[in-house]
């Protein structure tokens, strides 16, 4: 699998915030998109869909909780795997943040390595889902036609 085809969205309304992630992922080879918010965030999935999603909890128009709840909730969308970014780490938090489909919880401050290791456990994840779900789809067609 080879960075530079993989895209991650980073949803944060700290401007320092996206940069910093953002240039942790860059420089290891990813495309990176970033949102400011919410409806971004939307906006940018109406249009694309990312291999992952880093997402903020705390954001002012739609907090990360329930923006990931309305990802979940879409069929298109529902795959991407969403890791949690936030200064919180309140276990009533990170527990929310599972409940509403989350599939990984980072707290601030960032750890490079960490950042990079976490992604790439979820992309590889995603990828081996997709390709259980292309030979499903091959083996349901086979036996359609008896």
């Amino acid at each position: 699998m080879d960075e530079k085809d993989i895209l991650v969205l980073i949803v944060d309304d700290n401007v320092n915030n996206l940069k910093v992630l953002g240039s942790i992922l860059s420089v290891r080879g990813f495309k990176i998109a970033l949102a400011a918010n919410g409806k971004e965030c939307f906006d940018f999935l109406g249009k694309q869909l990312p291999d992952l999603i880093f997402l903020d909890i705390m954001m002012p128009d739609i907090n990360g909780i329930d923006v990931c709840r309305k990802i979940k909730q879409d069929d298109k969308t529902d795959m991407i795997p969403i890791i949690f970014v936030s200064a919180l780490s309140n276990p009533q938090q990170v527990i929310k943040a599972f409940e509403s489909g989350g599939a990984d919880y980072i707290t601030k401050p960032f750890n490079k390595d960490e950042i990079y290791a976490r992604a790439m456990v979820h992309i590889r994840a995603k990828k081996e889902r997709e390709k259980l779900i292309q030979k499903i789809e091959v083996l349901e067609a086979e036996l359609k036609k008896g």
